[in-house]
């Protein structure tokens, strides 16, 4: 369905939601893939598929996921764009935008989509004006900023800039000049600078550079030398040449106080501060113009903050600022020359590097991701640390469908529902209270399972064509119209043999019936069950639809 416009949200505004961990389906069985906020991680998979674009901001990333777009991590300004102003570990959907999505660039603690139409709809935070929406309203759910014609948009610290028709335009703050437009007059709404012909553009913090008939221009704070015009003037408010790019670029990409360009020859040039070794040139010197760090083979760059990755040959590497992981490496230590990924040496078709991580899509069109794991950043529920996958152990093979919960987890194996994990509140249906490392079976559901469901406290199963749950019952997610926790599962109330999949968030269910009809139940203070009502129900509701 085509969205042209969306409403407006007031912060906060929050939802029940569910939980996840990254998770894969091996040959050989299940593969839990864990990373940390303390030590580095080696590259893990988050929960997703046929992504075409991805873009890591503070804490947070967003992926244009088979035309949609999903964001995870942090979320207190409701940068997710889900409604909501609670954090995520997994991948949620952003509201409205579940096809027609052409990119998504995420910023600070905000987000844009450009959408195949080259309109534009952002969310999160917009203080300083810099969806470009004419105001400063800020929203947890995206909404249209009223431009078109856009190809490409770039978002910074507190500004974003877009290319319009072919012309650079810009809005948001404008302490340093960051707009272009040679005054220091912050604007919500995008404004000119000048330029034309752009097919490039990146907004670093205070500072913006952007690709103009094949060379490299930028503006905005020079007091490290970003600007790369081998000038001390500072700021420099409208575009100037960067040293000796003035033909080939291809791309640039900015960082905190750096930038780099990749040339059509396959080389790339850094410039500005170095404190971390982010130019990449095996010094920490600051440089004042361009300085030469790969010769050939670079097909993306992605600077943010303090580091800087980018594909060569079809391998990922990164370097500069290393302290949550970023880098990749195995290790926290700064690194002032690319050093490789850790397993993703082939097959990476386009990276992102953000505030404290980064992630790269491969040739199989999936998300890897590494670094801080604060508030979800990374796209992995588990916290801790693991370098490489970790078999789940009692599940060799047969594995068809997985869900994980906050703190457990479920798998389909051969028709059977297995779980693992904390079990406070039963919520592994095996008829007790004790946690589990390894794979249980659920009591009574041997064979016949088609779907399974771990929320917050409790699961859910579609078993023959009916629904059975366990677990926590505090507000009646079990659906069997009580409030009493259950470590066994008990039949859903009143949903026959017609249901074909089951979801579940933190307190509440949701069940999809043959005839295209949903039921949900349990925790509904937030309008979570749909039914209109606001109120909790230990008994199936109806949804409205629509």
């Amino acid at each position: 369905m085509a969205i042209n416009s969306l409403p407006r949200a007031s912060l906060p505004h929050r939802l029940s939601r569910p939980f996840s961990c990254a998770l894969l389906i091996a040959a050989c069985g299940v593969w839990i893939v864990e990373s940390s906020h303390v030590k580095p991680a080696s590259a893990v998979s988050a929960p997703l598929a046929s992504v075409s674009s991805v873009s890591a901001g503070l804490g947070f990333t967003c992926a244009v996921s088979d035309g949609g777009v999903k964001c995870w991590g942090k979320n207190d300004a409701g940068q997710l764009g889900n409604g909501s102003t609670t954090s995520s570990t997994y991948p949620v959907q952003v509201t409205g935008l579940t096809s027609g999505v052409s990119s998504v660039a995420a910023g600070k603690d905000f987000a844009c989509a450009v959408m195949l139409d080259a309109t534009v709809r952002c969310w999160g935070l917009n203080a300083s004006g810099q969806f470009g929406s004419g105001d400063t309203v800020s929203s947890t759910v995206p909404v249209d900023i009223g431009i078109s014609d856009v190809s490409a948009i770039a978002a910074g610290t507190n500004s974003t800039c877009f290319i319009v028709s072919g012309a650079v335009q810009c809005a948001g703050a404008n302490t340093n000049g960051q707009l272009g437009d040679g005054t220091l007059n912050a604007n919500p709404s995008p404004i000119d600078t000048g330029l034309t012909g752009a097919t490039s553009i990146s907004v670093g913090d205070e500072f913006s550079c952007a690709v103009v008939s094949g060379g490299a221009k930028c503006w905005g704070r020079n007091n490290r030398r970003q600007i790369g015009s081998n000038t001390a003037t500072n700021p420099i408010k409208s575009p100037t040449n960067v040293y000796g790019l003035t033909s080939g670029i291809s791309s640039v990409t900015t960082g905190a106080q750096h930038g780099c360009a990749s040339l059509s020859s396959g080389a790339m040039k850094c410039w500005g501060f170095n404190t971390n070794g982010q130019i990449g040139d095996g010094s920490v010197v600051q440089r004042a113009t361009p300085v030469s760090v790969f010769a050939s083979g670079v097909t993306a760059i992605s600077a943010r903050e303090n580091s800087t990755c980018a594909v060569v040959s079809g391998a990922a590497q990164c370097w500069g600022a290393n302290t949550w992981g970023q880098v990749g490496d195995g290790s926290t230590s700064a690194r002032n020359v690319p050093t490789s990924v850790t397993s993703l040496t082939s097959g990476v078709t386009n990276i992102a590097n953000g505030y404290e991580h980064a992630c790269a899509v491969t040739s199989a069109a999936q998300v890897q991701c590494w670094g801080s794991q604060s508030d979800g950043a990374v796209g992995n529920a588990v916290p801790m640390f693991r370098d490489v996958p970790r078999a789940a152990t009692g599940i060799a093979s047969g594995a068809t469908a997985l869900s994980a919960g906050k703190e457990h987890t479920c798998a389909v194996v051969s028709g059977a529902a297995q779980c693992w994990g904390n079990n406070a509140f039963g919520q592994l249906g095996n008829n007790s209270t004790i946690p589990r490392s390894s794979a249980v079976q659920v009591q009574g559901l041997t064979s016949g399972v088609t779907a399974i469901a771990a929320g917050e406290a409790h699961s859910c199963a579609v078993v023959s064509g009916g629904a059975q749950c366990w677990g926590r019952n505090n507000f009646g997610q079990l659906g069997n119209s009580l409030n009493i926790n259950s470590s066994v599962p008990v039949e859903v109330t009143g949903l026959g043999s017609g249901v074909v999949d089951i979801s579940v968030g933190s307190n509440f269910s949701c069940a999809l019936l043959s005839g295209g009809g949903v039921r949900c139940w349990g925790y509904g203070g937030a309008g979570q069950l749909g039914d209109g009502n606001g109120t909790s129900s230990n008994l199936p509701t109806t949804v409205s639809v629509g």
